[in-house]
């Protein structure tokens, strides 16, 4: 289900807000009506038709007076209610945008600490990257110096080594085609130093 936007729910808030000032104010005019009704007194029957025409003419006025006075009061209690209707609008709208300012902020700082965390965990991937090259450089040399004292101590130990050396010459030559292709496979900016 999706959520509503805050502009949807601030207007939801102030038409709810709406409903019950409006309710209470009908409330308070049907409690007047009442009491009116109320005050009204049975009119006498007499005999004379012109006190009672004089006292229908007296209760239409006190009607017609109370009945604008209500009107007036209630016109009075809708532009109070309109008016702080609005200022609630203003106030759910500021907050709405104080809110959105507030997440916009978030957003901004987890990005900067997710950035600062990227760029350490890259320094710290590419200083492993170049341990590793260097061990693998120095365990390169290291099986190079053994097999270079092998093949002196092989030859020394042999009466007649040229056939063996033209062997010899060319497993080197294999050997040194491997190295080279190692070396042009390493990344840019690692060449081993020489030795």
């Amino acid at each position: 289900m999706p959520h509503p936007t805050p502009q949807l729910q601030a207007g939801r808030q102030v038409e709810r807000i709406r409903e019950i000032l409006i309710g209470r104010q009908m409330e308070t005019v049907e409690q007047r009506l009442d009491r009116l009704e109320k005050s009204i007194k049975p009119m006498p029957v007499e005999p004379s038709a012109g006190i009672f025409e004089q006292k229908l003419t007296e209760i239409r006025e006190q009607h017609e007076e109370t009945l604008c006075r209500l009107r007036d009061e209630i016109d009075a209690d809708r532009l109070r209610q309109l008016d702080e209707t609005r200022r609630l609008a203003q106030q759910i709208q500021t907050i709405a945008r104080s809110r959105n300012h507030s997440e916009e902020e978030a957003r901004l700082a987890a990005e900067h600490r997710m950035a600062a965390w990227f760029s350490q965990w890259q320094v710290g991937l590419n200083q492993n990257l170049q341990q590793r090259e260097d061990y693998l450089i120095t365990e390169l040399r290291a099986e190079l110096d053994r097999m270079r004292s092998w093949i002196r101590t092989e030859l020394a130990a042999k009466p007649n080594p040229q056939p063996d050396v033209a062997r010899l010459r060319g497993a080197l030559e294999q050997l040194a085609a491997v190295t080279r292709t190692i070396t042009e496979n390493l990344p840019q900016g690692s060449n081993p130093p020489a030795p």
